[in-house]
């Protein structure tokens, strides 16, 4: 713990920083003592545990109870968006809030066909084995395309763990899901 000289503990905000710039002037002899640099301190307020608030992502976390149509079915789901200045993370878990599989997917303007995207996925961890995964990255990206400017590319890393029953993989629940995704998308651009 750092305190200061009466013993009461300092918080970041009291922390200074205190640096020496040392000059070399060969035409400018004048505070030089023995050949040696003149050295001139500076202090700078600073904290260097606080990272610039530009720099700190919007984030955004939400629980969600989707309920089946056809019954009492309820699918508990947790949600996260975070952004940063070069990509989207986002997050779906029915399992508690755990993540299971991470993918990445680059939405690119297509070359060949104007105001059209191609997209490519990519499994960094997980089960590679279950395609619906990668079809809720390609449809949530999809859909965030429609937000960029033109010509401008997206992407969008997906955190994901689904229920391994019917309940978590039913088309309803699918919707909803991504439905929410972007919900929270929007607001945390008009953060």
């Amino acid at each position: 713990m750092t305190t200061n000289k009466d013993q009461e503990p300092l918080s970041l905000k009291d922390l200074v920083i205190t640096s020496v710039t040392e000059t070399f002037d060969d035409d400018d002899k004048k505070g030089v003592k023995d050949g040696l640099p003149r050295s001139v301190p500076s202090t700078v307020p600073s904290s260097p545990a606080l990272p610039v608030p530009s720099s700190i992502p919007v984030t955004l976390t939400r629980s969600f109870q989707i309920t089946l149509s056809e019954g009492d079915a309820v699918i508990s789901t947790d949600c996260f968006v975070q952004l940063f200045s070069d990509r989207v993370f986002m997050g779906i878990s029915q399992m508690k809030g755990r993540i299971g599989n991470y993918l990445l997917c680059q939405a690119e303007p297509s070359q060949v066909k104007p105001k059209t995207f191609e997209y490519e996925i990519s499994n960094l961890l997980g089960a590679r084995e279950d395609p619906l995964l990668s079809v809720f990255a390609r449809r949530i990206a999809e859909v965030l395309v429609q937000f960029l400017p033109p010509m401008e590319s997206l992407t969008l890393i997906l955190g994901i763990s689904l229920q391994n029953n019917e309940m978590g993989r039913d088309p309803e629940v699918f919707r909803s899901t991504v439905d929410i995704m972007i919900k929270l998308y929007v607001e945390a651009m008009n953060r």
